[in-house]
């Protein structure tokens, strides 16, 4: 055996003792007698409107549609967003509003003439 696998051996045999040492001694451990901690389940908060602010990139994300659509609309002033410097940012409950708005039900898909009234 050469002199790099002894060293190697010499050091990594005393160190894998002393770990089944450890894993043998957490078995004997005796439980613990103490009642089990009761752990609340978290506390359910309502919804509030986020004071997050988005890039395009993110909002791009949030929108589930392209970097360069999201340009194109703020470029058209489609969508709401504002300035700082030269950074273009969006407010989430912003958008969420905007797209509650353009949201057509089934009925406003149909042809004029197909419609219920």
């Amino acid at each position: 055996m050469n002199t790099t696998a002894t060293i190697i051996l010499r050091h990594l045999i005393p160190a894998l003792q002393a770990i089944q040492r450890d894993i043998l001694d957490a078995e004997r451990t005796p439980p613990s007698r103490e009642p089990p901690t009761r752990v609340e389940p978290p506390v359910q908060q309502t919804a509030a409107p986020s004071k997050k602010l988005l890039n395009t990139t993110e909002a791009a994300e949030y929108l589930g549609v392209s970097k360069s659509w999201v340009y194109r609309m703020t470029m058209t002033r489609e969508i709401p967003f504002f300035k700082i410097g030269s950074r273009t940012l969006f407010k989430e409950e912003q958008l969420l509003t905007w797209l509650a708005s353009r949201e057509h039900t089934p009925d406003d898909l149909l042809p004029r003439s197909r419609r219920k009234n």
